[in-house]
């Protein structure tokens, strides 16, 4: 994400990366699980469209789950491991891009030009 903004999407990534990091303190079934690490590698990968994207399955509410998919997901559990490296990567992530968006100043002149 270092690589500053590219896209529209990109101003979005630190609201992204903390939507994710509240989600991950509630995800409870495979649904969640699935959609919370599918999420944060489209963060990881710097691809943002991704990321809503997952954030809209992984937000669905469970009575309407049924409609965009039907079956089982082969999900393995979360780990406390793993998300523990998932809230540092996503902390990292909301870190870079706030310091992305602040607005830099301009570096002052090294000398000044008088005029008489």
């Amino acid at each position: 994400m270092s690589r500053g903004m590219h896209n529209y999407y990109d101003l979005f990534a630190a609201s992204l990366a903390r939507r994710y990091l509240e989600n991950l303190d509630r995800v409870q079934d495979r649904w969640e699980i699935h959609f919370l690490r599918r999420g944060y590698d489209f963060l990881l990968r710097d691809i943002p469209e991704g990321a809503i994207s997952a954030l809209n399955y992984l937000e669905l509410p469970p009575d309407r789950r049924e409609a965009v998919f039907a079956g089982a997901l082969p999900v393995a559990p979360l780990t406390g491991d793993e998300a523990r490296r998932i809230r540092q990567g996503l902390k990292h992530l909301i870190a870079e891009a706030e310091q992305e968006a602040v607005p830099m100043r301009p570096a002052a002149p090294a000398f000044r030009v008088q005029f008489a």
